[in-house]
């Protein structure tokens, strides 16, 4: 669970400097997938990548305004 936080930690960082973020993020939803899975099935694989989504636009929203 720790690891899991602290990459999303890595995740939100990386919108201020993109520099080798796609393997970071493929490696961040597998596991919060994988995770979700293992303790609530297909519900808690699927929970993960829909919070992520929703902070990515949020994300990508605020960092592209910001940089405009």
């Amino acid at each position: 669970m720790i690891w899991i936080v602290a990459r999303g930690a890595f995740w939100i960082g990386c919108h201020y400097d993109p520099g080798g973020m796609v393997q970071s993020l493929i490696v961040l939803l597998y596991v919060s997938s994988r995770f979700g899975f293992d303790i609530a099935g297909p519900v808690g694989a699927v929970l993960p990548l829909d919070l992520f989504a929703d902070i990515e636009i949020g994300l990508v929203c605020a960092t592209w305004s910001a940089a405009q």
